[in-house]
C-alpha cells in the first residue's frame, strides 16, 4: 500500500507543477490566457507561467475561474477509504 500512495503523490505533484493557474482568460479577439488575475483598476495583469501580461478590461469578453488541480485531488483522496487501493490507483 506504501508504493501506491507514493506513486499518487508523485502523479499529484506532477499535476501542480504542469498546472497551477487559478483563472482562463478569454478575450474579445478569440484569444485565451490561463494565469493568476490580479486587479488592477481598468487593467487586468494574468501572472503566466512565464512572466505576466497586462490586458485591459474591455479588452476581455470573460474570465473563468479553474480549479487547482492540487484541490481537486484532495477532494476526491478524502472521499476513498485508506485501503481502497483500486480507488486510489483510478484516481492517479
Amino acid at each position: 500500500m506504501r508504493h501506491g500512495r507514493t506513486w499518487a503523490l508523485v502523479c499529484m505533484l506532477a499535476l501542480v507543477s504542469a498546472s497551477a493557474y487559478a483563472d482562463r482568460v478569454h478575450l474579445k479577439s478569440g484569444r485565451t490566457l490561463e494565469g493568476e488575475v490580479i486587479d488592477r483598476g481598468d487593467q487586468v495583469e494574468i501572472k503566466l507561467k512565464f512572466g505576466s501580461i497586462t490586458v485591459p478590461k474591455d479588452e476581455i469578453a470573460s474570465i473563468e475561474p479553474v480549479e487547482d488541480p492540487a484541490e481537486t485531488y484532495r477532494k476526491k483522496v478524502a472521499e476513498l477509504a485508506d485501503d481502497d487501493a483500486d480507488g486510489h490507483f483510478q484516481l492517479v
